[in-house]
Order: C-alpha cells, then structure tokens, then sequence
C-alpha cells in the first residue's frame, strides 16, 4: 500500500498545486507590488506617529504637571473632557435661523 509520499500520482498532484500556488503568489506581487509597498510606508509612519504620539503624551503630562503647580501654558478648552459636542444653546439656534 503507498503512502502519501510514495505514491507517484499524489506527488504529481501536489507538485501540480505547488506550482500554480508559487506562479499565483509571484503574479499577484507583480500586480499589487506598488499598492504593497505604499501599505507598508503607511505601517512604517504610523509606527513612528504611535512614538512620537507617547512623547507627546509625556509632554502633555507635563503641561498637567504646570497647571497643578499654577502655572497655565496653554489656553483651557472649555469643553475638553467631556464625552460628546455640546449643542448650541436654543437661543443662538433662533437667532442663526432670523439670520442675526
């Protein structure tokens, strides 16, 4: 009985879908080795963004540590920290609307 190596039509069978894997690898890199290359530029910058991004945040953490000892360096967002946009109040909504 012929194991899976041994026998001659398996391997012509396997050897068959070896090469159309290998031909269909190399042509899909022919045809997509610009949009690969330009994938692997924006991984590239987005790695340098995400360490320039931990160096900002130090800085920022900085910037807290200036505000508690009372000295302010940058102008207070009013409506940082909070989850969503706030609306405008009904009041400026009417007069944008009679064209105020």
């Amino acid at each position: 009985m012929n194991t899976f190596e041994n026998s001659g039509k398996h391997r012509q069978k396997y050897d068959a879908i070896t090469r159309d894997y290998y031909a269909s690898a190399s042509k899909i890199k022919e045809n997509y080795e610009a949009q690969i290359d330009r994938a692997l530029e924006e991984l590239r910058r987005l790695k340098e963004r995400r360490q320039a991004g931990q160096k900002a945040g130090e800085a920022c953490a900085k910037t807290a540590e200036q505000e508690v000892a009372g000295r302010k360096t940058v102008p207070k967002n009013i409506f940082a920290g909070r989850g969503r946009k706030r609306k405008a109040p009904r009041s400026t909504v009417k007069s944008i609307v009679r064209g105020a």
